[in-house]
């Protein structure tokens, strides 16, 4: 089954406000992202303005005879839509205009070389203001998408740690897992696919590969079993946008997935979670689709905080008194953090496999500021600290600098042979930043022992992030952290 536009490429915050707050029309009518379509536009735009001006104006179609040549408005708006690149290929489409008209007697007046430089300049303003503010509009949405993601992420972990404590306080605690230990159990599947990890209640020993769409489908599908008391279901993966019909783990009794249903196609559509009690049945309308009614009971994509959707969870049957606002919103809650987990687990294994040591965490927000730095040209640094490891003042710098971790800065803290290795990821931080950062450091360092990272024998090395993988930017500074301490001076 081929999935609908809308499942592969959900909209950003800033289309849904868009779409809010604008008519239609104006909705609709997007710039191009793709180059080629946008230069296509512009010629046949100008083309179509120089057939329209031939029409009304035969004798004068380039508008040089009256108070102000109103053809150049079409290059000017061509400028502002597109840039001052093809705001001047528009400029050179009406030049071309002016020599095939020429060519047939059609122009009775001197060429008006006046008027075709003052419309050059005037496109080259307004494309210069259009690339300033369309680079300024791209960067704050690039960082708007990943504070976005960030807060996702949080809001949902947030949600589950308070669920984990109230159901540990009213009836987990006869059970022998809990919220809380299941998922981080989940979490270490995910990271170290084919390792073996004790089985949830009810779940089967299996070991997925690292291949597999959806790791640890059965463990998952056993952990929702039990929390939304499911007697039905089956888990399906979306592989290259197409829905697969074998489900990859099932509980209860089993059942033939029709890919055609009205919920399903609508929870595929939407990228939410849908159910009976849905809503959103008015503005979806799964019930009205040929006529009948849903086969299932509950519909939820797996959808990860970037947009991505890796599956489908389809419910036929679970206990009525289960099918309520609580257990729905935690159903959303555990796969969002499922497929999290796995586009974490893509990203941080590489990086965990040649450094055991790294927080899944570090690995997964380098490789998020790589692709912001890859999209906007929005800078981060890495600063690696490295002290020996009997060197006592060293030991006690880096626990003071661990003490003074901003918000959104995350700390790896590791021995190397015999060296002591502190990396600090800043997201957001420039050259200029990074250096108030580190002249913060080395403020805070005096006042506490009168010595600053220097004079402790403390080297920083620092490094701006790119849009390379996390691996290869790690090794990259731990190398270049080497070096310096070997080097005769010992210094960066």
């Amino acid at each position: 089954m081929r999935l609908p536009a809308l499942a592969r490429k959900p909209l950003s915050a800033a289309d849904r406000a868009a779409r809010r707050l604008l008519p239609r029309t104006l909705t609709l009518w997007r710039p191009q992202p793709d180059w080629r379509l946008a230069a296509a536009e512009s010629v046949a735009l100008m083309v179509v303005a120089l057939a329209l001006s031939a029409w009304v104006r035969p004798a004068d179609p380039f508008w040089t005879g009256v108070g102000f040549p109103w053809l150049w408005l079409v290059s000017t708006l061509i400028a502002l839509r597109y840039g001052a690149l093809l705001g001047v290929v528009a400029l050179g489409v009406a030049l071309a205009g002016w020599f095939v008209l020429d060519a047939f007697g059609a122009m009775t007046v001197a060429f008006p070389r006046v008027s075709f430089m003052g419309a050059l300049v005037l496109a080259l303003i307004a494309g210069e203001f259009s690339d300033v503010w369309n680079a300024r509009l791209n960067q704050a949405q690039a960082v708007n998408a990943y504070v976005d993601e960030r807060l996702t992420v949080l809001t949902h972990n947030h949600f589950l740690l308070s669920l984990s404590h109230e159901r540990l306080e009213h009836e987990m605690i006869s059970r022998p897992y809990t919220l809380r230990e299941t998922l981080t159990t989940l979490r270490a599947l995910l990271l170290q696919a084919g390792t073996p990890v004790r089985r949830a209640p009810g779940a089967e020993d299996t070991s997925d590969d690292d291949r597999a769409p959806l790791p640890g489908a059965e463990w998952l599908l056993a952990l929702l079993a039990q929390l939304c008391r499911l007697e039905s279901a089956a888990l399906y993966a979306i592989v290259d946008d197409n829905l697969q019909t074998t489900p990859l783990a099932s509980a209860g009794n089993a059942f033939t997935l029709d890919a055609g249903d009205g919920m399903l196609s609508a929870a595929l559509e939407s990228g939410q979670l849908t159910h009976l009690r849905s809503i959103l049945d008015f503005d979806l309308g799964f019930g009205d689709r040929e006529g009948a009614a849903s086969r299932y009971v509950v519909c939820a994509p797996i959808a990860s905080s970037r947009g991505r959707t890796l599956g489908v969870l389809v419910v036929a049957r679970m206990a009525f008194t289960a099918l309520n606002e609580e257990t729905l919103q935690l159903l959303t809650v555990v796969l969002s953090y499922y497929a999290d987990g796995v586009d974490q687990a893509t990203i941080a294994r590489p990086v965990l496999a040649a450094h055991p040591q790294c927080p899944p965490e570090f690995a997964v927000e380098l490789a998020r500021l790589a692709r912001l730095y890859e999209r906007a040209a929005l800078n981060s640094s890495l600063v690696a600290l490295v002290t020996p490891l009997d060197h006592a003042d060293g030991r006690e710098a880096l626990s003071s600098v661990q003490g003074l971790r901003r918000t959104l800065d995350l700390h790896w803290e590791s021995t190397r042979d015999d060296r002591r290795v502190l990396l600090a990821l800043l997201p957001l931080t420039d050259r200029a930043g990074t250096q108030g950062y580190l002249d913060r450091i080395n403020t805070r360092l005096r006042e506490l022992y009168g010595r600053d990272l220097a004079a402790l024998g403390v080297p920083a090395h620092t490094v701006a992030v790119d849009e390379r993988a996390p691996l290869a930017q790690i090794d990259t500074l731990l190398a270049r952290a080497e070096a310096a301490a070997t080097a005769p001076s010992g210094r960066a």
